[in-house]
């Protein structure tokens, strides 16, 4: 599908404005332009393209009544919509793609999907008709942002669905390419399926209903104290860091932050994960505090940073709370290292976990930990195997030992080593 018939597909309906937003890489500088609709959707195409591989290219999901990119600019919309990144997922995009299809085998295939360079992917569930969204009509706009909740929830991508259901989302635009530095050559965005299928608002009620957003249950704009004094901001990132079980991606955001116009949600992701590993309020803080972990740059600029950063604490517990099954509270107490009940298992494992489990990779200390859990370790004898992987460093012990059970106790994928031996960079 081309530009110019993707964006007539989009807007079909609809009047007012489509809005395309650049990025520049280097300079984080963002500009818009925007195009009237009908007339403008060819325009906008062939302006997209100019400006792909020079800039990030992105464009309004919905129609803004006025040239202005925010949500009180958002007066109609003609679908709803999914942000889905493979690296939220354990099992890449292999599991993207079957979170998809259980999402259609379900009744609601997306009408576009769009691969959106990266291995991410851009859904989009087309109404039969625009639906105006009046501005003084709350309740109706609200319950488009719970239906964008329902369905990231449903996708298995919350706690960040809670930060992606604003009305003036902006996504990439198929048929121009994906630039991150990160990657080594420009990729490509692209449709990736179409679906004649097309919705009546009426028809995504049940979704909605069985995926209520966590923000209905919170009191209005609850959040957690900090300590007036707490030891914890004097810790080095590495201690603050050590005994914690988080995994690569999680580590990777906390020491280097997020990309611009991202870290609301990837605050809220390193929260959410934070708080399942144990860490205190003051914890937390410390860590979103301290000068040399990126991820605290919204934090540290906020005019009211203990509020923003005690609401987003308050709202993790919270989701974490009312989804057990999804988000199980890590038990962090360590049981007494059995070390003769793991040399009588060694005697009966393959020979090779012994050699796994004094590796210098991660990636084969936790996989060479998950299988003498599989081979049936108690509490114990995983530990002290976990003490024998890491013995000059308690709390890395600790660690590995409460990453391995969450494992053992909530299968997945597991990472292979090479893309694991990488967990303490």
């Amino acid at each position: 599908m081309r530009t110019d018939e993707f964006f007539e597909t989009m807007t079909t309906g609809a009047t007012g404005h489509l809005e395309i937003r650049l990025l520049n890489e280097q300079t984080g500088h963002v500009s818009q332009r925007f195009f009237p609709l009908p007339a403008g959707q060819a325009a906008a195409a062939e302006f997209a393209a100019a400006r792909s591989g020079k800039e990030h290219v992105f464009f309004g999901v919905y129609p803004r009544s006025r040239p202005r990119g925010h949500d009180d600019a958002v007066q109609t919309i003609q679908c709803l919509f999914a942000d889905v990144d493979a690296k939220d997922f354990a099992g890449g995009e292999e599991e993207v793609q079957r979170r998809f299809l259980e999402l259609s085998v379900d009744g609601y295939p997306p009408s576009i999907l769009v691969r959106s360079g990266g291995g991410g992917r851009h859904a989009y569930w087309l109404l039969e008709q625009p639906m105006e969204l009046p501005a003084d009509d709350g309740g109706l706009r609200d319950q488009v942002r719970s239906t964008l909740w329902a369905i990231g929830d449903a996708l298995g991508i919350a706690p960040k669905a809670n930060v992606v259901h604003d009305l003036a989302r902006v996504l990439r635009v198929p048929g121009t390419t994906n630039i991150k530095a990160k990657y080594p050559e420009p990729l490509p965005c692209t449709v990736e399926y179409t679906n004649p299928r097309r919705y009546r608002w009426e028809e995504l009620a049940p979704l909605r209903d069985a995926h209520p957003r966590p923000a209905d249950r919170l009191p209005p704009r609850q959040w957690v104290a900090f300590s007036d004094a707490s030891p914890e901001p004097a810790l080095d990132p590495e201690t603050l860091l050590a005994d914690l079980s988080l995994s690569t991606a999680i580590k990777g955001l906390i020491r280097f932050g997020a990309e611009s116009g991202q870290r609301s949600e990837q605050d809220q992701k390193v929260i959410v994960a934070l708080v399942r590993a144990g860490a205190s309020p003051d914890r937390i803080h410390a860590i979103f505090a301290h000068p040399d972990l990126a991820i605290g740059e919204k934090f540290r600029a906020h005019g009211y940073p203990e509020r923003y950063l005690g609401y987003s604490i308050s709202k993790a517990q919270s989701w974490i709370a009312a989804h057990p099954e999804r988000y199980p509270v890590m038990d962090q107490s360590l049981p007494m290292p059995d070390e003769a009940a793991l040399a009588a298992l060694l005697q009966r494992v393959r020979p090779e976990l012994r050699h796994m489990l004094k590796s210098t990779k991660e990636g084969h200390q936790i996989a060479a930990l998950v299988e003498l859990r599989s081979k049936g370790a108690t509490s114990g004898a995983l530990f002290a195997a976990a003490i024998c992987a890491a013995p000059a460093s308690a709390p890395t012990a600790a660690r590995l030992y409460r990453y391995a059970m969450e494992i053992a106790n909530r299968p997945r994928p597991l990472p292979t080593p090479r893309q694991a031996s990488g967990l303490d960079r």
